[in-house]
C-alpha cells in the first residue's frame, strides 16, 4: 500500500512496528545505536553540517523534478541550485595554506547531474511513479517500508535507486537489504514479478562524471527472496525481545565510518544520572522517519 508518515504513527498506536532498511542496519550495527535512535527518537540538537546527505537529498529531488517535467534539464538543474547552493561544502585548507577543492559543490552536482541527463535521456521506458512511498506486511504484524526513488515499465517492472557516492565500487546488489526490500514492496504492490536497477553517481575530485556514471541492473530469484525474508524476520524477533525485556545490548561499534556515534557519549557516561542529563543536554526527540531521509 502507498503510505506516508501517518500510516506509520497509526501501525505504531496499533502496537505494530515498520521497518526500513534504515533502521534495520542500525540494529545491525549495534541494537544499544537502534534504541536510541529509533526507540526512543534522539537526534543531535546541534548536529555538524552533512554535505554528503544534503547533495544526494538535493541530487534525489532534481531527478524527481526532471521525471515529472518531461526531462527538462534546467528545471532538474534548478532544483538542485535552490537546495544545495546555501548548504554546500565550503572549500578547505591544505597544509600549505592553499584552499582545497570541496568534494560537495553546486558546480560539481550540476555537472554531474547534466552528465546523467544526455547519458540516459533516450531511455523510453514509461515512467510509472517517482519517490513512491511503500508499506507492506512481511507476516501478520511485521511492516516493512521504503521510499522507491522510481519505477519503470519495460521488459519487467523496474524499480530504480539512485546512489550518489564516493565509492561506487562498493555498493554490491546481491545481496542488498535494501533493494531485496523494495523487490518485496513493489511486486506485493503491484502483483508483478519485478526487476531493479541501480544508478550510480559517482563523486570524484579527479574524474569527470561521465568516466563514473554507471547502471547496474539486477533481478533476484526466490532463494534469493527466502534468504533475504529468513534473515529480516530473524533480526526482527532480536528487535521485539529487546523491546520485551528493555534491554539493548551494545555491539561496541562506536566508530563508523571512523567518526564518533554520536551516542558514544550516553555509552560513556559513569552513572544513570550523568546518562539522562546528557540526553537533555545533547538531544531532542525526533522519531525516524523513513520518507522524509534520502538513503
Amino acid at each position: 500500500m502507498q503510505a506516508d508518515t501517518g500510516t506509520l504513527q497509526k501501525l505504531r498506536q496499533d502496537g505494530i512496528y515498520a521497518y526500513d532498511p534504515s533502521a534495520l542496519r542500525n540494529a545491525i550495527s549495534c541494537l544499544c545505536m537502534y534504541n536510541y535512535r529509533h526507540e526512543m527518537g534522539l537526534v543531535l540538537k546541534n548536529p555538524k553540517p552533512n554535505y554528503a546527505l544534503d547533495f544526494g537529498s538535493s541530487g534525489h529531488k532534481s531527478l524527481e523534478v526532471w521525471e515529472n517535467t518531461k526531462r527538462t534539464d534546467s528545471e532538474a538543474i534548478r532544483t538542485f541550485i535552490d537546495m544545495f547552493k546555501s548548504n554546500e561544502e565550503p572549500p578547505g585548507i591544505g597544509k600549505t595554506g592553499k584552499e582545497l577543492q570541496a568534494t560537495y559543490s553546486t558546480i560539481y552536482g550540476c555537472s554531474l547531474l547534466t552528465a546523467y541527463f544526455n547519458k540516459y535521456r533516450d531511455d523510453r521506458r514509461q515512467i510509472v511513479d517517482v519517490e513512491l512511498t511503500l508499506a507492506e506486511e512481511l507476516i501478520p504484524g511485521v511492516y516493512l517500508c521504503g521510499r522507491i526513488d522510481k519505477i519503470m515499465k519495460g521488459r519487467l517492472l523496474t524499480f530504480s535507486d539512485y546512489k550518489f557516492t564516493k565509492y561506487p565500487d562498493r555498493h554490491l546488489t546481491l545481496p542488498n537489504l535494501q533493494f531485496l526490500t523494495y523487490d518485496f514492496l513493489v511486486s506485493k504492490l503491484t502483483g508483478e514479478k519485478v526487476s531493479g536497477e541501480l544508478d550510480l553517481l559517482g563523486i570524484s575530485k579527479t574524474k569527470s562524471p561521465d568516466d563514473i556514471l554507471t547502471r547496474v541492473p539486477f533481478e533476484y530469484t526466490n532463494v534469493h527472496r527466502k534468504a533475504w525474508k529468513d534473515s529480516v524476520l530473524y533480526l526482527v524477533d532480536k528487535i521485539n525481545k529487546c523491546r520485551e525485556n528493555n534491554y539493548w545490548p551494545q555491539s561496541w561499534q562506536c566508530q563508523p565510518y571512523f567518526k564518533d556515534c554520536i551516542y558514544l557519549p550516553l555509552c560513556q557516561a559513569v552513572d544513570e544520572g550523568l546518562r539522562q542529563a546528557l540526553v537533555s543536554s545533547m538531544f531532542d526527540v525526533s522519531f525516524w522517519d523513513p520518507f522524509d531521509v534520502v538513503d
